[in-house]
């Protein structure tokens, strides 16, 4: 503890900030490019879509034609008398003699919350987090007199109970005792038995060992600081928690939306503020 606070005071607290600034900008560019990616493909899906209400397929070559108005007689690639002509086999057909056209892009509804965020580099573990039940000694904990602690959380290990958030790291030299060590702290320590179908959760380390699938199937870095949302608790034989996670491909494209099994430990409640820390106590532990 005593080499790394050091290093933490020698360099380590501009690099870590330095590489927090560097993927913020990362994370922000490939969302926005998700974002798009999305957009692209709703514009998509509602062209098939309107296209699978009001066209049909030549019954020869496969073309898709639309009839505008007037009988039901058809010729593929133009009008049936012959005008606005376009690309088609000329095959002559009745509208319902042909079949109806189909999707290839099937209908899916994706919120803003299902947009998926990115796995966080292990050097800026602890940017996101928030630690319930432990204010700031300091200036308890800021924003207008708010408990908790976001961000990193520095407990010193020679006082019963002193922990500073990472604002008030900065001023140590001038309010604590020089010669004091701090432990750096990038996950809540707070243990949650278990979490609530729908809490958003984001994968973490415990005692220094990275989450994994139950089945071992995803593990390290390929887990953690990835966001998912509850499910349920996982079915027999398993004994842990199903979580719905989000793959992304290296195109920033969804690939697909999947399940997985983790311990609860691994599990750290995406939490913003003490209330609704407090809110998901109440509801695991009950009011009392």
């Amino acid at each position: 503890l005593r080499e790394k606070w050091l290093a933490w005071l020698s360099g380590g607290r501009e690099d870590y900030f330095g590489r927090v600034r560097q993927q913020s900008a990362a994370n922000q560019a490939a969302a926005d490019a998700v974002r798009i990616g999305l957009e692209r493909h709703r514009e998509l899906e509602q062209d098939e879509q309107w296209k699978a209400r009001n066209c049909r397929v030549c019954p020869r070559c496969g073309r898709v034609v639309q009839k505008l108005d007037g009988c039901d007689a058809m010729v593929c690639g133009s009008d049936a008398h012959g005008g606005n002509q376009q690309h088609g086999c000329g095959n002559h057909f009745y509208w319902d003699d042909a079949e109806p056209y189909t999707a290839a892009v099937q209908l899916r509804v994706v919120g803003e919350t299902e947009v998926p965020q990115f796995t966080e580099d292990s050097r800026v573990r602890g940017r996101h987090v928030f630690h319930p039940f432990v204010d700031c000694a300091m200036c308890g904990s800021g924003e207008q007199g708010s408990r908790g602690i976001k961000g990193l959380r520095f407990h010193c290990i020679h006082c019963q109970s002193f922990d500073v958030c990472a604002d008030c790291e900065l001023q140590l030299a001038e309010h604590h005792d020089p010669g004091h060590i701090f432990r750096i702290i990038a996950e809540s320590e707070f243990h949650w038995e278990w979490l609530p179908v729908d809490t958003p959760v984001r994968f973490v380390r415990r005692s220094g060992k990275r989450p994994r699938t139950l089945d071992g199937s995803i593990r390290g870095n390929d887990l953690e600081g990835r966001l998912g949302r509850v499910l349920g608790p996982s079915l027999p034989p398993l004994e842990g928690t199903r979580v719905s996670l989000v793959s992304v491909n290296h195109l920033n494209a969804i690939d697909m939306m999947f399940e997985v099994n983790v311990s609860v430990e691994h599990l750290e409640p995406v939490l913003t503020c003490q209330e609704e820390a407090e809110e998901l106590f109440a509801k695991v532990y009950g009011e009392g």
